[in-house]
């Protein structure tokens, strides 16, 4: 394998590795803000284990929903499980960074695909080698990038710090508790009622009057038996 072709394979690793690290920052953030929505939702739905169970499937979906939006593709392509960005695209975006090199890479690899088909083609092609000989794709980093998410995680830790230092955290443990503690909600969802009503024959004579009522409730909570 050529230096230049190295040096680009390296490349997308280093630009899918900087993706996900971004990715893991916003993930980070609406994590926190999920929770939090979540607890507030566990708090108002404390009396309702149907919405209780609503919101925990909702908040459940909506994170693994968020989990591949920002950094599931990525660490799957790394892994390579799923197709990432092609050799050419990863070329036209190196010029990005490294303006000097114009289309000289994509041109590169043109030549290259097509070195095997006459011998003018790879005379082109070996030339378009020797000129990318010493290519250096280092500064083609779009760790660079990282530098404008820096506050993201920082709002991520300083959403439950504000909490705490206001004396709000308890409260949203508590809504978290009644919202993920999924086998209680479950239990309390098994809650049944039961009435009974019994008919009693009463006979009064002719002319007099009688009063009478009855009535008879409870509530029973159902066990799973094991």
């Amino acid at each position: 394998m050529k230096n230049w072709q190295r040096e680009l394979k390296t490349f997308i690793r280093r630009f899918y590795g900087v993706q996900i690290s971004i990715g893991l920052m916003w993930f980070l953030l609406w994590t926190v803000g999920l929770y939090i929505g979540t607890s507030m939702a566990g708090l108002v739905f404390e009396e309702n284990p149907k919405a209780k169970t609503v919101v925990f499937f909702s908040s459940l979906i909506l994170w693994l929903a968020l989990a591949y939006r920002y950094w599931l593709p990525g660490l799957l392509v790394l892994l390579g499980l799923r197709k990432g960005i092609t050799e050419v695209e990863a070329a036209r975006l190196v010029v990005r960074w490294i303006p000097s090199l114009e289309d000289r890479l994509v041109n590169a690899l043109e030549l290259s695909a097509r070195a095997e088909e006459s011998g003018l083609w790879k005379a082109a092609a070996d030339q378009r080698d020797r000129e990318l000989s010493g290519l250096d794709l280092k500064q083609a980093s779009s760790w660079k990038e990282l530098r404008s998410f820096w506050l993201v995680p920082m709002v991520a830790l300083l959403l439950p710090m504000s909490l705490v230092v206001s004396g709000q955290w308890g409260k949203i443990q508590k809504g978290s508790e009644s919202i993920w503690a999924y086998s209680e909600n479950m239990a309390d969802s098994r809650n049944w009622r039961f009435y009974w009503v019994e008919e009693v024959p009463v006979r009064v004579r002719f002319g007099e009057s009688i009063g009478l009522k009855f009535g008879s409730q409870w509530e029973e909570l159902i066990q799973e038996v094991e």
